[in-house]
């Protein structure tokens, strides 16, 4: 008997569906409506745990950027907000504490990112190294400051030591970018 190829229709045809990354679940980007943002670029910041390096990150670029960009942070695996986090942020007028820790699943497929910058580093067994549809990623690897030991001064002072190393590749980078762009119109990030 010949060998037949069996006819196929254009669903089988497909790509068959498989996950983007060991963290992106069965939710697949497009299965839904993307949400429509305001037009501002959006930056999501992406850890490990989404607990200190992002949290911290998503407010001082918010607070930087005044307006111009959207900025969120999510982790693989969210833990609560790291109390150190929210005192040495509180210690530069900064207030985390009401932030939560978010789930990237949380915006893989429902909010469109344009920048995906990682703020762990790619030796931590869970970090995050690439975001489906980012238009530029980034890496930002800062030491986990929640991994240190020692006394609550030493913790602290790591703590200090990541938010100040954060907060200066915020601004270096909010500088070239606003260089770079000039003045945002709504839409022109594709997202009408």
């Amino acid at each position: 008997m010949a060998n037949r190829a069996r006819s196929t229709s254009a669903s089988e045809r497909l790509v068959p569906r498989r996950r983007l990354a060991p963290w992106a679940g069965e939710h697949w980007p497009g299965d839904e409506q993307i949400e429509s943002d305001s037009g501002r670029p959006t930056v999501l910041f992406l850890c490990s745990h989404n607990s200190a390096r992002s949290q911290m990150a998503e407010a001082l670029l918010k607070r930087e950027a005044g307006g111009l960009l959207e900025v969120f942070s999510a982790g693989l695996e969210p833990r609560e907000v790291h109390p150190l986090a929210v005192r040495v942020m509180g210690e530069v007028g900064v207030d985390i504490g009401c932030q939560r820790s978010k789930s990237v699943r949380e915006f893989l497929g429902w909010r469109r990112v344009h920048i995906a910058i990682f703020v762990c580093r790619v030796a931590e067994p869970m970090c995050p190294t690439v975001w489906p549809g980012a238009v530029t990623s980034l890496l930002w690897p800062f030491k986990d400051p929640a991994a240190c030991e020692g006394s609550e001064e030493e913790r602290l002072a790591a703590f200090r030591a990541v938010r100040d190393q954060i907060y200066r590749n915020v601004r270096n980078w909010l500088k070239e970018f606003k260089s770079r762009i000039g003045p945002i119109v709504p839409g022109s990030f594709g997202d009408d």
